[in-house]
């Protein structure tokens, strides 16, 4: 057994919190790690308890339970700990499950260029985007990427940045189109801003304020309203602006940042959505949605490409990359010919 794994296996078996190892003594000692130690730990973090863990490794508990304190003999430190939310990792549990997640992705993508160079295709990319991006700039995006490699594949991902940032980070995600500048893991990210992002306030055609003058915020409380959940910073900036006029907020409520769930209810129910107006750019054109006459909350936002900073990335997603300047390039001079209120 390596000097490291004994020193650290002491160290858990005395209750010595810390260990005087060098980085070469650490290095060594996690070089006994396997790859199935490394999937443990990962599937592990994402079940939140050993029994729901055991399950989707299809191995028992006591046999997970001793493979956790092997990989913690061998890491030199307790990873997990359980709490009445579950068993979660520790602070270096974190940081080794942050890494263990960076290995499986590197492992991941030597596996589909060794497939992409045996079936002749051209490479892949994965893709976290937000609700402002996807129903114009991506697609635009996309359908460039293709007719330049007809034989790439790209994976897009939905949701708000924090879900995307983690895998990002890991490599699992290649490129972000969100909301610049991103605070969190601000450090180990590279922003570049594509386009600026404005509000408005939508309503089918149907809808009994659609093509109204002189509305009020105060017209529009009744109605039943399409906003984004909780933790997305535009639903608070739209709860400032509420605040900021002395109005409840609206209680007749769905909240969703899904662009087919949206278009259906504006389209067929009498529900207003606030909305960056990028989302519903095509449905406004045709006639189909009607923007109401009334301020947005000045969200001062930029939507722009989030990277990894030191990473490289892959041949497929450093064309979308450029494809994506591009095309937003495109669409910010198409906004600058449009006239300000289409409604």
């Amino acid at each position: 057994m390596r000097i490291g794994s004994v020193r650290a296996i002491l160290c858990l078996v005395l209750g010595i919190k810390r260990v005087s190892l060098t980085t070469d003594e650490i290095f060594r000692a996690l070089q006994a790690l396997r790859l199935r130690h490394l999937r443990a730990i990962l599937v592990l973090r994402d079940a939140g308890s050993i029994n729901a863990a055991a399950a989707t490794l299809l191995i028992s508990q006591p046999a997970l339970t001793k493979m956790l304190r092997e990989i913690e003999a061998i890491a030199g430190e307790k990873l997990f700990k359980r709490t009445n939310r579950g068993t979660m990792p520790t602070q270096a549990g974190a940081l080794f499950c942050h890494h263990a997640g960076r290995l499986q992705a590197v492992l991941h993508d030597t596996a589909e260029d060794m497939f992409a160079m045996k079936a002749g295709s051209q490479g892949r990319v994965v893709l976290g985007t937000l609700l402002t991006a996807t129903t114009l700039l991506i697609p635009r995006a996309i359908a460039a990427l293709k007719a330049r490699m007809p034989g790439a594949t790209v994976t897009v991902l939905e949701g708000l940045n924090e879900r995307h940032l983690p895998g990002l980070l890991t490599g699992e995600i290649d490129l972000i189109v969100g909301r610049v500048p991103q605070r969190l893991y601000h450090d180990q990210l590279l922003q570049e801003p594509l386009f600026e992002e404005t509000v408005g306030f939508f309503v089918g055609a149907q809808h009994p304020l659609a093509g109204k003058t002189g509305l009020r915020f105060e017209h529009l409380l009744p109605f039943p309203w399409i906003l984004p959940p909780p933790q997305a910073a535009l639903r608070r900036q739209i709860e400032d602006l509420f605040h900021s006029r002395g109005l409840p907020l609206p209680v007749d409520l769905v909240e969703t940042i899904s662009p087919l769930t949206m278009r259906h209810l504006i389209l067929n129910t009498d529900s207003v959505a606030a909305l960056p107006t990028q989302v519903l750019d095509l449905e406004h054109s045709a006639g189909l949605v009607h923007n109401l006459s009334l301020p947005g909350p000045d969200t001062g936002s930029r939507v722009g490409l989030i990277l990894r900073r030191g990473g490289q990335l892959r041949s497929a997603a450093a064309i979308f990359a450029d494809i994506l300047r591009e095309e937003a390039s495109c669409l910010r001079l198409r906004a600058e010919t449009l006239p300000a209120d289409r409604s």
